[in-house]
């Protein structure tokens, strides 16, 4: 089987190419995305400027009638004679007639004013196109009725109006939006005549052009007040984009909140119009295609990614069987630069074989007729006519770096594989080879090891390593005796780790072996060896022994389930409900339950 790494390798070298290929319509697909919704953004600004002029038109045109209206009131000679009036119940019938009617002449000529009013605070009195009377009983007559409360009644004409003002009222007739405005006849009042004012009532749900929906919103805004005097509909925006009038330029627009704010001047001084259209009305279409686009781009996606997973693991079947048809083999390999690689180091690979089964054929057949010649005919150069054979045990997953303390006396060491941890065979002058034992002894990562006696021809190698064995068994046997059993320590060692971090979630049989410095399979065979159970099984009892402890403690002290999962180191509940269940065959629950019966 190959390396994972190298198949790894290569397999997302080959699937990334597959993908950039594949990234291709996603480029294509956000420049468009971009691209549209910028060409959208410049059509919502066109359009709404364009329903701005024509709010701001129409609404302009209103007030201008109510200038005019005001302006014929107060040229008006039947109205000055007002001014000398007696109370009202004094006035004749004819006077009084003729006032409403002459107000409903001048109404009616200016279709955008739905009602007007003369009244005055001081006199107490009204008249409009229909009705006159004491402003008592305006609330009670026209209009007003289904708009105006009691309260509102006297807040709008209860006192002097000094300057224009715009009322919002708060109820609608037919899904209406009305307008009051109040303005002052102050030429009257500076002749002492009286205080008269002019209500005009405006339908502004008439001036809104047809077509737009409830994403649209309109306000008119008192600068010098810092108000808002009307809003269209009250909706959280509405708040958001008075807090951030700053940010709106005049005459301009803004995006805020995902509104499209336009501003603009009104003809009355100090009011400002705003329209606020929600830009989702706009970018619905625009939306909605590029949700299906995206769709569609994930669905081919995750076609594709299963296409490129199965040529992928096609293109390295193809591979693995070509390299290994070129006699290279590919599980020697550390890394793989390009897929070509093999097929050029194979004859490289067969050399290593051949170097391999010679000094196989040297240690370990014996009756050989070899000359030192041998050495030089598979790539290894000696320094000297004698050798000797190294074997050693390590007490830890890391060796010990026995070669490089060797390499660097100038020992050659030629390495081969036996049942031991590190087998060589070691070429150097016969007076530096005697020197082996003092190097080997303060490596504290070799637990027991042998040196043969210095042979000095290749052909008494042989005999040199099944010396070094015979001493090795013997040392291992007295390693055995004085240690409790093979690997006795590491067992221990791994039993207290267990006993003192069962508790930590991250604790496993990888960990443990961490901790320890040996490698998991060396500890699972030394535990194996001497416990009555495997490494695993060992930990996941002892904290399903911890957890039945948790759970038999009552009253005070008794403890929740999740808390007994935390403090036996299970991660979850989820895990700790199903581990537990495995072993006792009752969940956590029951089991209390159970020493509750007992009991």
């Amino acid at each position: 089987m190959a390396k994972t790494g190298i198949k790894g390798k290569l397999k997302r070298r080959w699937g990334l190419s597959y993908f950039l290929i594949m990234m291709i319509p996603f480029v294509l697909f956000v420049v468009f995305a971009i691209t549209s919704v910028s060409v959208v953004r410049s059509s919502v600004h066109k359009a709404n400027s364009t329903i701005l002029m024509s709010v701001e038109n129409e609404l302009n045109i209103a007030f201008k009638q109510v200038d005019s209206l005001c302006e014929e009131v107060l040229l008006s000679s039947s109205f000055r004679s007002l001014g000398s009036m007696n109370p009202l119940s004094d006035l004749d019938r004819y006077t009084l007639y003729s006032t409403t009617t002459e107000l409903r002449h001048m109404l009616g000529s200016r279709n955008y004013l739905s009602e007007c009013y003369l009244y005055s605070p001081s006199q107490k009195c009204f008249f409009s196109s229909l009705y006159y009377g004491s402003l008592d009983d305006l609330y009670s007559g026209g209009v007003f009725d289904a708009m105006v409360s009691k309260e509102q009644n006297a807040e709008f004409f209860g006192s002097y109006q000094g300057y224009t003002d715009i009322k919002e009222l708060s109820q609608s007739i037919d899904n209406s939006s009305w307008v009051l405005v109040l303005r002052p006849l102050s030429f009257i009042k500076s002749d002492n005549i009286s205080d008269y004012c002019m209500a005009v009532l405006i339908n502004v749900s008439e001036l809104i052009p047809e077509g737009l929906g409830r994403e649209f919103n309109l306000i008119i805004y008192d600068e010098d007040l810092d108000q808002v005097m009307f809003a269209l509909r009250r909706e959280k925006n509405l708040d958001y984009v008075i807090k951030n009038m700053d940010m709106i330029k005049e005459e301009g627009s803004k995006n805020i909140n995902g509104s499209m704010v336009l501003s603009s001047n009104s003809s009355m001084r100090g009011i400002r119009y705003l329209v606020l259209i929600d830009e989702s009305v706009y970018f619905k279409d625009l939306k909605n295609v590029i949700r299906t686009v995206l769709l569609l781009l994930i669905l081919a996606v995750i076609l594709s990614t299963i296409a490129i997973y199965r040529l992928v693991r096609r293109h390295w079947n193809n591979f693995f069987v070509a390299v290994e048809q070129s006699g290279a083999d590919i599980k020697t390999l550390e890394s793989v630069e390009s897929p070509y690689q093999p097929f050029v180091t194979s004859v490289s690979m067969l050399k290593k074989e051949n170097r391999s089964h010679v000094i196989s054929r040297i240690v370990f057949n014996e009756n050989q007729n070899l000359s030192d010649s041998v050495m030089e005919q598979i790539g290894i150069q000696t320094v000297a006519p004698s050798y000797c054979i190294l074997l050693a045990e390590f007490s830890s997953g890391k060796e010990a770096p026995v070669e490089e303390a060797l390499s660097s006396r100038g020992i050659m060491c030629i390495r081969f594989e036996s049942d031991y941890s590190l087998s060589m065979i070691l070429n150097a002058q016969t007076n530096v080879l005697d020197e082996i034992g003092r190097i080997m002894e303060p490596m504290e990562e070799i637990t027991y090891y042998a040196v043969s006696k210095t042979v000095l021809h290749v052909n008494e190698i042989h005999n040199a390593f099944v010396q070094a064995s015979n001493m090795m068994d013997y040392r291992k046997s007295v390693f055995m005796a004085s240690s409790g059993g093979e690997g006795y320590a590491v067992y221990s060692s791994a039993v207290s780790e267990i006993e003192r971090n069962y508790n930590d979630p991250q604790l496993n049989v990888s960990l443990v072996a961490d901790r320890l410095g040996v490698s998991i399979a060396y500890l699972s065979r030394c535990f194996k060896k001497n416990g009555t159970e495997n490494i695993s099984d060992y930990l996941t009892d002892y904290r399903i022994a911890k957890a039945k402890e948790l759970l038999s403690l009552s009253g005070s002290e008794e403890v929740s389930v999740s808390e007994v999962s935390m403090r036996c180191g299970f991660g979850s509940l989820r895990t700790f409900m199903r581990v537990f269940k495995a072993s006792e065959g009752i969940t956590p629950g029951q089991f209390r339950q159970s020493l509750g019966k007992e009991e």
